[in-house]
């Protein structure tokens, strides 16, 4: 792997769920547990319980992680963290695709949205003054759907997510695929690549690394066995 992240993807499209309230029970502390029953819909603890099952999975089998060591906390911004670890992960879902990154040495951030259309409201949200003043007028929902998860990605790696403004988050493009993110107003040691995974989605990975991954795994309902 030469020290790149593993990039996991879970389509619940093309598989039948079958969780276990022990695997539940298992890997979520009790607050976590509680705050799943509140959820109003089934598909939302669906994404959850799922993505904490990819992290675990990549533990146990790309990081010979013992099922012992496991301890997920969350911090004062909510984002799940490895106890005493140098290993970092992320977790982002958006209708029926749930992605993962995780990675040792490397912090990382995922941003997967299914193509919507954006309002000059929600433009106006995201976008600094100074895209507007250059993409203000593009209607292209490919184009802003991955401008969002491009922001939405490194703000996720810093650990702030959506409590930070996505109009602080800018870039330039070092290469043809790797943007360097320019956060309110300085360039920093953070780098975004966006991947195609579907004609309906935009997926972007923030992390401060160039060592990025290539290949994604998909992965179905049988890693459910092999934790």
């Amino acid at each position: 792997m030469n020290g790149k992240p593993f990039i996991y993807i879970y389509n619940l499209d093309k598989v039948i769920l079958d969780l276990e309230a022990n695997l539940i029970l298992k890997y979520f502390s009790s607050d976590e547990v509680e705050k799943l029953l509140r959820y109003k819909h089934l598909d939302d603890i669906y994404r959850t319980v799922i993505g904490r099952i990819i992290v675990i999975y990549s533990l146990l089998h790309d990081f010979n992680v013992s099922k012992d060591d496991i301890n997920i906390k969350r911090d004062k911004f909510n984002k799940p963290y490895l106890v005493n670890s140098n290993i970092f992960f992320n977790v982002s879902h958006s209708e029926n695709l749930v992605v993962c990154i995780i990675a040792k040495d490397i912090l990382v951030g995922v941003d997967v949205e299914k193509i919507t259309l954006f309002s000059e409201e929600m433009k106006k949200f995201f976008m600094s003054e100074k895209e507007i003043n250059t993409f203000g007028n593009i209607d292209n929902s490919n184009f802003l759907t991955e401008l969002w998860t491009i922001k939405e990605s490194f703000l996720k790696a810093i650990g702030i997510g959506l409590n930070g403004s996505l109009k602080n988050a800018e870039f330039k493009e070092i290469s043809p695929k790797i943007l360097q993110i320019i956060y309110k107003n300085k360039e920093c040691n953070w780098w975004v690549k966006s991947y195609f995974v579907s004609k309906n989605y935009k997926l972007s990975i923030c992390q401060n690394s160039l060592k990025f991954q290539e290949e994604i795994f998909f992965v179905d309902s049988k890693i459910f066995k092999e934790i």
